[in-house]
């Protein structure tokens, strides 16, 4: 009998070391399975980020197509997605928040619900000007206000990846609030005329999630020409 007893509590001792195992390897599971999962969400609002960046430039496209110039920034605090006119029409860089309410895409946000930023050659945004911009790209060189797209920060250092640039449309990605602390970042929202695209980076010193695209000189002449709104 007591022999019983005591088996029967080795056994019920055994089953209890059973579970605690089980639990372990539960929790290393759903540990190793934690990061592929959150890296997954990340994935998913990068898509979405580009997503909305390429119906932000089609919107751009579609709005100098009809009125004959680019929208100005939208410079008001709190931002109202609205353009803010007039704005600077020579060749000066003017930047603000995408006017998203101008374009008629309703409110747009990035994966991460952040504000979408949008800089412009002013002259772009000016009808007389824009329509006496001869399509010759060359000409183009000594304009002060001209953006143009490296690959990274101090720019002539760098490799260029677009040139005369008549506009930009940026998402800084997750770490928005967050100090910006890499140079690459930094050159994206200090107002200037250069702007880094690269790949993502989580390196100490050279993060970077920046998501941007900007309008093509070629295919915007072109589609102005189609439209009309250009000999």
């Amino acid at each position: 009998m007591n022999t019983g007893t005591k088996h029967s509590g080795a056994a019920a001792g055994f089953t209890l070391v059973e579970m605690a195992v089980v639990l372990v390897i539960i929790g290393l599971v759903l540990g190793g399975l934690l990061m592929p999962l959150s890296q997954q969400v990340e994935n998913e609002k990068e898509k979405e980020t580009q997503a909305m960046l390429v119906s932000v430039r089609e919107a751009l496209t579609g709005y100098a197509m009809l009125y004959g110039r680019l929208p100005c920034p939208d410079t008001d605090v709190p931002a109202d997605g609205r353009e803010n006119t007039p704005c600077p029409t020579g060749t000066v860089v003017v930047s603000g928040r995408l006017p998203w309410a101008t374009l008629g895409l309703g409110q747009v946000r990035d994966g991460w619900y952040q504000d979408v930023f949008y800089a412009v050659n002013g002259a772009f945004t000016s009808v007389a000007t824009l329509a006496a911009i001869l399509p010759d790209t060359a000409a183009w060189g000594g304009w002060s206000g001209v953006l143009t797209v490296w690959d990274r920060a101090n720019c002539a250092a760098g490799t260029q990846l677009a040139a005369n640039v008549p506009a930009v449309v940026v998402s800084t990605g997750k770490q928005k609030d967050a100090p910006l602390v890499s140079n690459d970042e930094n050159e994206n929202a200090d107002g200037d005329a250069c702007f880094v695209a690269r790949n993502f980076s989580d390196a100490p010193g050279a993060e970077f999630n920046d998501q941007l695209l900007w309008l093509s000189p070629t295919v915007l002449f072109t589609r102005l020409v189609d439209a009309g709104k250009l000999p």
